[in-house]
Protein backbone atom coordinates (compact mmCIF):
# COMPACT_ATOMS: atom_id res chain seq x y z
CA UNK A 1 0.00 0.00 0.00
CA UNK A 2 1.46 3.55 -1.00
CA UNK A 3 1.31 6.37 1.49
CA UNK A 4 -0.88 8.66 -0.22
CA UNK A 5 -3.61 5.95 0.06
CA UNK A 6 -2.88 4.41 4.15
CA UNK A 7 -2.99 8.15 4.93
CA UNK A 8 -6.90 7.56 5.34
CA UNK A 9 -5.70 5.02 8.27
CA UNK A 10 -4.04 7.47 10.61
CA UNK A 11 -6.22 8.68 13.56
CA UNK A 12 -6.68 12.64 14.02
CA UNK A 13 -8.99 12.58 16.88
CA UNK A 14 -12.09 13.04 15.07
CA UNK A 15 -13.92 12.13 11.93
CA UNK A 16 -12.15 15.35 9.97
CA UNK A 17 -10.50 14.65 6.85
CA UNK A 18 -6.68 14.89 6.54
CA UNK A 19 -5.61 17.13 3.22
CA UNK A 20 -2.21 15.56 2.28
CA UNK A 21 0.32 17.47 -0.31
CA UNK A 22 0.12 15.27 -2.79
CA UNK A 23 2.82 17.20 -5.03
CA UNK A 24 5.61 19.84 -5.34
CA UNK A 25 8.29 21.22 -7.02
CA UNK A 26 11.26 23.91 -6.07
CA UNK A 27 12.15 25.68 -9.32
CA UNK A 28 15.61 27.48 -9.03
CA UNK A 29 16.03 31.43 -10.09
CA UNK A 30 17.51 30.04 -13.64
CA UNK A 31 14.16 28.46 -14.25
CA UNK A 32 15.71 24.55 -13.43
CA UNK A 33 13.62 22.48 -11.84
CA UNK A 34 15.19 21.77 -8.17
CA UNK A 35 13.03 19.13 -6.35
CA UNK A 36 9.64 17.63 -7.77
CA UNK A 37 6.71 14.99 -6.74
CA UNK A 38 3.73 13.99 -8.40
CA UNK A 39 4.23 16.95 -11.42
CA UNK A 40 5.23 15.64 -14.32
CA UNK A 41 6.24 18.76 -16.26
CA UNK A 42 6.80 22.30 -15.95
CA UNK A 43 7.45 24.83 -18.56
CA UNK A 44 8.02 28.68 -17.89
CA UNK A 45 6.02 31.55 -20.51
CA UNK A 46 6.22 35.22 -19.48
CA UNK A 47 4.98 35.60 -15.59
CA UNK A 48 3.42 32.30 -15.90
CA UNK A 49 4.90 28.78 -14.17
CA UNK A 50 2.89 26.01 -15.65
CA UNK A 51 2.94 22.53 -13.82
CA UNK A 52 1.44 19.43 -15.26
CA UNK A 53 0.43 16.50 -12.90
CA UNK A 54 1.67 13.31 -13.12
CA UNK A 55 -0.84 10.62 -13.97
CA UNK A 56 -1.06 9.23 -10.40
CA UNK A 57 -0.91 12.37 -8.22
CA UNK A 58 -3.69 13.69 -10.12
CA UNK A 59 -6.51 15.31 -8.07
CA UNK A 60 -9.91 13.81 -9.06
CA UNK A 61 -11.48 17.45 -9.90
CA UNK A 62 -10.18 21.42 -9.82
CA UNK A 63 -10.82 21.14 -6.03
CA UNK A 64 -7.63 21.37 -4.57
CA UNK A 65 -5.08 24.27 -2.65
CA UNK A 66 -2.20 25.51 -4.29
CA UNK A 67 0.27 27.27 -1.93
CA UNK A 68 2.64 29.05 -3.85
CA UNK A 69 6.28 31.46 -2.63
CA UNK A 70 8.80 32.79 -4.70
CA UNK A 71 12.16 34.72 -3.95
CA UNK A 72 12.12 38.20 -4.96
CA UNK A 73 15.89 40.31 -5.17
CA UNK A 74 14.82 43.62 -4.48
CA UNK A 75 13.88 45.07 -1.30
CA UNK A 76 10.69 46.80 -0.03
CA UNK A 77 9.05 46.54 -3.43
CA UNK A 78 5.94 44.09 -3.26
CA UNK A 79 5.54 41.20 -5.47
CA UNK A 80 2.51 38.61 -5.79
CA UNK A 81 1.66 34.95 -7.12
CA UNK A 82 -1.33 33.97 -8.21
CA UNK A 83 -3.07 31.08 -9.42
CA UNK A 84 -4.59 31.97 -12.97
CA UNK A 85 -5.59 28.29 -13.92
CA UNK A 86 -6.53 25.19 -12.29
CA UNK A 87 -7.80 21.51 -14.10
CA UNK A 88 -7.59 18.30 -12.98
CA UNK A 89 -3.95 17.36 -15.07
CA UNK A 90 -2.29 21.03 -13.99
CA UNK A 91 -2.18 24.36 -13.35
CA UNK A 92 -0.30 27.70 -13.80
CA UNK A 93 0.88 30.19 -11.10
CA UNK A 94 1.81 33.84 -12.19
CA UNK A 95 4.65 35.88 -10.60
CA UNK A 96 4.32 40.24 -10.72
CA UNK A 97 5.63 43.01 -8.96
CA UNK A 98 3.32 46.16 -8.31
CA UNK A 99 4.04 47.00 -11.90
CA UNK A 100 3.02 43.98 -13.29
CA UNK A 101 7.38 43.38 -14.23
CA UNK A 102 8.10 40.04 -14.62
CA UNK A 103 9.15 38.31 -11.50
CA UNK A 104 10.95 34.97 -12.14
CA UNK A 105 12.86 33.92 -8.91
CA UNK A 106 12.97 30.75 -6.99
CA UNK A 107 9.48 29.33 -7.44
CA UNK A 108 8.17 26.55 -5.10
CA UNK A 109 4.49 24.88 -5.20
CA UNK A 110 2.92 22.66 -3.00
CA UNK A 111 -0.51 21.07 -3.70
CA UNK A 112 -3.23 19.57 -1.12
CA UNK A 113 -5.96 17.81 -1.60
Amino acid sequence: MSNARSIANLPNGDDAPIYACRAFASISDSQTVEITKGLTSYTYSGNNHNFEFTADAQPPDANYVIVATFKYLTVNYPAFASITAKSSTGFSVRTYNRDSATVAYGVTVAVFY
